[in-house]
């Protein structure tokens, strides 16, 4: 059975009734240039990931335990253990209960990751990114997602 989810105003609160789970935003403009997702995250344990889906989606999945952002394409839908080869790996502790601002810059094909406004992690993948729409993903883990706010823009 899914993790289940409940949506609040800006915000995503997943309840680990089951293994996973994944929650869905269209995005209204693919033409767009870039794209700026802000939000705060906490989570107990397991993975906390978000991926912009695309014609090649890509995913930077939040692994708390093993302490580690990896960044990978994913193909054949969301699960931990599609990270198994993901295409980056930058240690970053994670601990459970507490809470992270989180930014999410991507343009184009380069994705960057800051973690309580320092830099943690940049991605250059294969292909551009043309942002279709925006999943959450959590996997084993009571997690939440808390004054989410995207932003697309052109330069």
């Amino acid at each position: 059975s899914p993790i289940d989810y409940e949506i609040k105003e800006n915000s995503v609160f997943f309840t680990p009734t089951g293994t996973n789970g994944v929650i869905d935003f269209e995005l209204d403009d693919i033409s767009a240039d870039g794209l700026v997702v802000e939000f705060e995250m906490s989570a107990t344990s397991g993975c906390v990931g978000v991926c912009c889906e695309s014609n090649d989606p890509i995913g930077v999945l939040f692994d708390y335990r093993i302490g580690k952002i990896e960044f990978s394409t994913i193909h054949d839908g969301w699960e931990c253990n599609l990270f198994e080869m993901p295409q980056l790996v930058v240690s970053h502790k994670l601990l459970g209960g507490e809470k992270y601002r989180v930014r999410i810059f991507s343009r184009f094909n380069c994705f960057e990751v800051y973690i309580d406004d320092v830099y943690v992690a940049a991605y250059r993948h294969e292909f551009d990114v043309k942002y279709r729409r925006l999943s959450l993903f959590a996997e084993n883990t009571d997690a939440r997602i808390e004054k989410m706010k995207v932003f697309r823009f052109e330069v």
